[in-house]
């Protein structure tokens, strides 16, 4: 068990040493590829999964999933949507609630307001889908968002439950 932990060390060291700008460029790059679907991403993500099977003494056809969860390591595609959402949360003063269009209290309020935009290259943005992926998080965890180590830890917490495979899977999604 120490041999696992000292490679789990390795590998989250890996990935958390990428600056901010690294992991946004990753995500602009992971959304441009028909949000998260992109050859070059799935490549990488493919990766991802083998070297979790390797870390685990997996076979090759053994589903990722349950080892992401026990390793604490978020998906590729999960990364970008944690990366994504904090970006537009840490930045949230440039970002407009539904509550503060209008007074009227419906069950999207604490939803970030999505503007109607025609450009391809704004709906690909960060801004743009900081909005989209924030929008179908469960209600518990949207409170959080103005306590941004709170959200953090709980938006973590919940993409390791769930180990998404994709963008689409994620906006797929039941949230409760």
């Amino acid at each position: 068990m120490l041999h696992l932990q000292h490679i789990r060390y390795k590998y989250q060291n890996c990935f958390l040493s990428l600056q901010s700008s690294q992991i946004c460029s990753l995500c602009l790059a992971i959304n441009n590829c028909h949000n998260g679907e992109g050859y070059t991403h799935r490549t990488v993500f493919i990766a991802q999964k083998r070297i979790v099977r390797i870390i685990m003494h997996a076979r090759t056809n053994e589903s990722c999933t349950t080892m992401f969860r026990r390793l604490g390591i978020l998906t590729l595609y999960s990364q970008y949507i944690f990366s994504t959402i904090m970006f537009d949360v840490k930045n949230r003063e440039i970002i407009t609630s539904n509550a503060s269009i209008h007074n009227i209290d419906t069950r999207r309020k604490m939803d970030l307001h999505v503007s109607s935009v025609k450009s391809t290259k704004v709906k690909k943005g960060v801004y743009y889908s900081g909005i989209i992926l924030f929008n179908p998080l469960p209600i518990c965890i949207k409170n959080m968002a103005h306590n941004i180590k709170k959200l953090k830890q709980e938006l973590k917490r919940f993409l390791l439950d769930k180990s998404f495979y994709s963008v689409k899977e994620y906006l797929d999604y039941e949230m409760q």
